[in-house]
């Protein structure tokens, strides 16, 4: 149950950071906080939900604390961007360590466990 919400969640927060990009662009400042407090709101859903599958773990190895160490990465790129968009400062070296970022967590959790 908690994977599902893990992954739920996962999937909302890529989707959010998209549309508050997309809403940072065109000008639209109320609807990019509201989008960016409800990114935020998931955060704690993905916490939550990760510290209750690292609990569940029955053989527990430091892939698994790689895992969340990475993904508390990703999470932290994905808010370091949009509040740099939204003060006007450059966020070139912030995309690429999301991207290297996403790639590890994906390969760790689909491939390494």
């Amino acid at each position: 149950m908690f994977g599902q919400i893990h992954f739920i969640s996962w999937m909302l927060t890529l989707v959010l950071f998209i549309a508050a990009l997309l809403l940072g662009k065109t000008g639209q400042v109320t609807s990019k906080k509201i989008i960016h407090m409800m990114t935020r709101l998931l955060y704690l859903f993905i916490i939550f939900s990760g510290v209750i599958m690292l609990l569940r773990v029955e053989t527990f190895t430091a892939m698994y604390m790689l895992k969340a160490l990475v993904g508390i990465w990703v999470i932290s790129m994905i808010e370091m961007i949009l509040v740099r968009i939204e003060k006007g400062r450059r966020v070139r070296i912030l995309w690429g360590q999301l991207a290297i970022a996403l790639v590890l967590v994906m390969y760790i959790g689909y491939a390494a466990l």
